[in-house]
Formats: C-alpha cells, sequence, structure tokens
C-alpha cells in the first residue's frame, strides 16, 4: 500500500495547492507517515498548534475531534460590557 499516493489524492480532493497543515489527535502515526514526503505539507498534534503554524501555512486540516479541542482550549468566558463613569 502506498499512503503517501492516498494521501496526495486526499489532498488534492480539499484542493491543498499551496502549503497545509494537518491537525492530528492522538494515534495518527500513519497519517504522519503518509505526509512525511509531502512537500509543504506538515503534520503537529492538535494540543500543540499555535498561531504562527496557522499563518504560516494556505491551509488547515483537522478533524471534528480536533475542532472541538481547539474550542475547549481556546474558549472565552463571556463578560458583560462595562459602562465608562460619566464625570459631570
Amino acid at each position: 500500500e502506498n499512503k503517501t499516493r492516498e494521501m496526495v489524492a486526499v489532498l488534492k480532493a480539499l484542493k491543498v495547492e499551496k502549503s497545509a497543515i494537518i491537525l492530528l489527535n492522538e494515534n495518527q502515526a500513519l497519517v504522519s507517515r503518509a505526509v512525511g514526503n509531502i512537500q509543504k505539507v506538515e503534520t503537529l498534534p492538535v494540543n500543540q498548534v499555535n498561531v504562527y503554524d496557522l499563518l504560516a501555512h494556505d491551509k488547515c486540516i483537522l478533524t471534528v475531534e480536533g475542532v472541538k479541542f481547539l474550542e475547549m482550549a481556546y474558549k472565552t468566558v463571556e463578560t458583560k460590557p462595562v459602562k465608562a463613569e460619566s464625570k459631570a
């Protein structure tokens, strides 16, 4: 089996033409190995991603579980707007 060839087909279907980062959940070593020989495509565990990694690539590919992880990791607490005191 040629996993790299399959990954190239997946990337083509996703219209990855420039660079991409694939954010992985745990136990996805096969994906990492399949991407290893593809130029301008990198893998990174979703729990290690930073803003630079996202901005340095044209596309970001991740699973639904990865999206949920990022939502929880970067969830903001809603706060009420603070009204400015008037000095009259």
